[in-house]
């Protein structure tokens, strides 16, 4: 019993620190510190990012932290994700293979499709949101994908008010949505140190890290 209740104190102490680092997005001065400061999150196309999520009202530093965890570190739009699984049968019924259906798209790993309980393929259609979702024109082209993953996220943030609920939501739920929300969270970890690393350095950094709380 100790060690599942040390284990759910370290859990709760991380959820607790991604709340206040999720929290402080929302502060005018971080706004501020996201245009101040350049490649603080490692990402080749972090300019890029920023100016897609202030479109929409996201925070640069989860426009960041979502292409890092989505696709790497480099900004191009060439990434297609594992998708779903299916089994493929003969007409007996029997087995004869697995195809790889509705492949995550882009920077964002937007995903298109998924297999219903009866295994028929059903289209995700966020081109209600804006125009950049749209598959067939647009989730192939770069500044249309990150675009439409900042429309996604803008969303969830309406739909549950809580940008740590954005960050869980955008891979699903459950178990996997946890899963991903602690690797997001070890990447906005990292994205502050390399913050830190650069006040050192650099003032003009130093004083826009004024509006994350971090200083020297």
């Amino acid at each position: 019993m100790a060690v599942k209740h040390r284990i759910r104190a370290r859990q709760v102490g991380r959820l607790r620190l991604l709340g206040v680092a999720l929290g402080l997005l929302a502060l005018p001065a971080v706004a501020h510190a996201q245009r101040a400061v350049l490649n603080a999150s490692g990402l080749e196309d972090e300019r890029q990012l920023g100016d897609a999520g202030r479109e929409f009202d996201v925070p640069s530093i989860l426009m960041w932290v979502h292409a890092r965890q989505e696709s790497g570190i480099h900004g191009n739009n060439k990434a297609r994700g594992p998708g779903f699984v299916i089994v493929q049968r003969d007409a007996r019924g029997d087995s004869i293979g697995y195809k790889r259906i509705c492949r995550e798209i882009g920077r964002m790993q937007i995903l298109p499709c998924h297999p219903d309980s009866k295994g028929k393929i059903q289209p995700i259609d966020w081109t209600w949101l804006t125009p950049h979702c749209n598959k067939k024109n647009n989730l192939y082209v770069y500044d249309h994908n990150i675009r439409c993953g900042a429309a996604i996220l803008a969303y969830n943030y309406r739909k549950y008010g809580s940008w740590m609920e954005v960050v869980k939501r955008y891979n699903g739920s459950g178990d996997q949505a946890e899963e991903y929300r602690a690797h997001v969270e070890q990447i906005l970890g990292r994205i502050i140190l390399r913050m830190v690393e650069k006040a050192q350095s650099d003032s003009s950094t130093a004083v826009s890290l004024a509006g994350f709380g971090i200083g020297r």
